[in-house]
This record gives C-alpha cells, sequence and structure tokens, in this order.
C-alpha cells in the first residue's frame, strides 16, 4: 500500500513540532507513507520550514514553498491539491490533513486504509456541520487518485466563482456531481466536531497548549477543558450540559460529555 500524506499550510508552522511527536507513535503510517507539505505563504523563512520537516518522521519527505493560491483563503488547499495532481497520481491513497489535525490514535485509519484497498471507492469522507448537513469535512479527506476524475479539485470554479459557498459543501458537490464513488467515515457521533480526539483517533485543536498538556499525560487536556469552557464560558457549558442530558435520557448515541465541552 502506497500512501502519501499532503499536508496544506499557510501560516501553521509550530503545529509541526506536534504532528513529530504523535506520528512517532503511529509506526505502520510511517511505515507505509510518504509526505508532502505544501505551504503557499511565501513571506514565511524557507529556513523554518526546511527545520520542522526534518523533525518528521517519513523516510521520503517533499516540502513545496511557492504560491499558487489565486482563490484565497476559502479555496487555496483545493488549488494547492490540483497543481499536484500528477506527483499524486503514483499513490494508493492521499491522506489530506491540515498541520492541526493530529493522528491520536493510528489503530482506526490503518483499520479503514485496509478495508478501501481492494475498492474502486474515490473518497474518504466524514461530516462536521451534522449528519444532514450537505457538506464533508475538508479539515481531513482521504482520496484515491486513480478514482478521482481529472481536475476534480479545479472543478469549484465552474459554479464557484464568488467565493462564497463554504469549501465542505464545494467537496461535498463536486463528488456528486462528478459521480465519484465515495463512502464515509465516522469521526464524530453527532457529526458535528468537537475539539478532541474523534472515533477515527484524529484531534483537530487550535490550542496547542492543550496538545502539550496532552503528552504529558492524556487526562491533563481536561484541565484546559475546564478552564476554557466550564470555567470561562458557564452558559455554552449550560447548553451543552443539558443537551447530553436529555440525549442521555433518549438513548441517543452521543460523544462523551467531556469530548462536547471541548469545543473552543
Amino acid at each position: 500500500m502506497k500512501i502519501l500524506f499532503f499536508y496544506t499550510s499557510y501560516r501553521q508552522v509550530k503545529e509541526f513540532d506536534y504532528q513529530a511527536r504523535f506520528l512517532e507513535r503511529c509506526p505502520q503510517l510511517v511505515d507505509w507513507a510518504d509526505m508532502l507539505w505544501f505551504c503557499n505563504n511565501i513571506a514565511l523563512p524557507h529556513s523554518i520550514l526546511e527545520e520542522k520537516l526534518a523533525a518528521m518522521p517519513f523516510r521520503k519527505k517533499t516540502l513545496i514553498h511557492k504560491d499558487v493560491n489565486q482563490g484565497g483563503y476559502a479555496r487555496g488547499q483545493f488549488e494547492v491539491l490540483a497543481s499536484q495532481e500528477d506527483v499524486t497520481s503514483e499513490y494508493d491513497f492521499v491522506i489530506h490533513l491540515h498541520p492541526d489535525i493530529f493522528v491520536a490514535r493510528e489503530s482506526d485509519l490503518v483499520s479503514l486504509l485496509k478495508t478501501f484497498e481492494e475498492t474502486n471507492i474515490g473518497f474518504l469522507v466524514s461530516r462536521i456541520f451534522g449528519n444532514a448537513d450537505p457538506s464533508f469535512a475538508t479539515d481531513f479527506f482521504i482520496y484515491r487518485p486513480k478514482f478521482v476524475p481529472h481536475r476534480f479539485f479545479l472543478d469549484y470554479l465552474k459554479y464557484d466563482t464568488s467565493i462564497k459557498t463554504p469549501l465542505e459543501q464545494v467537496l461535498y458537490r463536486n463528488i456528486h456531481d462528478s459521480e465519484t464513488p465515495y463512502a464515509e467515515f465516522t469521526r464524530f457521533i453527532l457529526g458535528k466536531y468537537h475539539r478532541d480526539i474523534d472515533q477515527m483517533g484524529l484531534w483537530h485543536e487550535h490550542q496547542l497548549n492543550r496538545i502539550e498538556l496532552f503528552l504529558r499525560h492524556p487526562l491533563l487536556r481536561y484541565a484546559y477543558t475546564a478552564h476554557r469552557c466550564i470555567l470561562h464560558n458557564p452558559r455554552l457549558t449550560a447548553g451543552i450540559t443539558r443537551d447530553y442530558l436529555l440525549r442521555s435520557l433518549r438513548k441517543q448515541p452521543q460523544d462523551s460529555i467531556l469530548k462536547l465541552l471541548s469545543v473552543t
């Protein structure tokens, strides 16, 4: 199985210090995968990016540091992915992720890749805005280049030149309009994101202090949850707790209360 970890970024750099530490705990993925990091912010010092790249545990790793972005913040990652279509074509799976998506547990992701290795599925996608919303997450998704139409990631230009449609809905619409085979995997039981380790072992976290606490001891991250949500946003805490209790009474599946409170 030939895999590419494809990071697209603009301003995120410090996150790669933690990427390296998490990936050291993912021996199977590191053994299977190469790495490509495309940073389209040419204002960042190239030497710093090279330093971060050197610490990543992949055997083959590449940094591309140039601006190919004509779509602004909202579309930059699609234009980067489109620009590397020839490079990605040699891989069985391309795992696209942002630098603040950490693989905290590799087992479920490894199982997912094995499950779909012998299929014609073009995309493996998940929901983050609710299970009924016509959108797929763009912070993390997996695609299989040989089953994805040519110039797929530039197709948003056909109907979305105003750049008003959320990119998650663009991905959803592109997949359906192109009739590309896809499968969904669950990250959040309710289909809505929280800032904690999800069902796939992924963690989208903006607060790097929380990451640091986790790496000291996994339970310490909830001290940050208590500080940021419970103590400083009691109204939000009350609302989340109320909804959690109501779902519990109805015996509806849901994430743990500590995960649901980790939303900021």
